[in-house]
């Protein structure tokens, strides 16, 4: 189910791959990221924050939907420790790469 990187940043291992599905998946995210990088080569991606739950179908509402290919980058907010993503249709691997500034 989830995903924990809470530590990527300390073990130097920024960049990681992931399976997606259509529920949600939660990505716990290290303390001390500032910045994510989220994307897919070949699967549309939606990447949600807030009131969604790990392994649930995953709401498309107030999500950022994220085309097969393209990459989306975004400067966290202080203190966001959690995202979600889930994949448009069916299965397919993702790839988040987590920054510090």
């Amino acid at each position: 189910m989830a995903e924990n990187y809470r530590t990527a940043l300390q073990t130097g291992e920024p960049s990681q791959t992931f399976s997606v599905s259509t529920n949600a998946l939660q990505i716990l995210l290290p303390d001390g990221a500032q910045r994510i990088t989220v994307g897919s080569t070949a699967t549309n991606l939606y990447l949600g924050f807030g009131a969604r739950t790990d392994g649930a179908a995953m709401a498309t509402a107030d999500a950022i939907y994220i085309a097969s290919n393209q990459y989306f980058e975004m400067i966290l907010p202080n203190g966001v420790t959690v995202c979600f993503v889930a994949a448009v249709a069916g299965t397919g691997t993702a790839t988040i790469v987590m920054e510090q500034r």
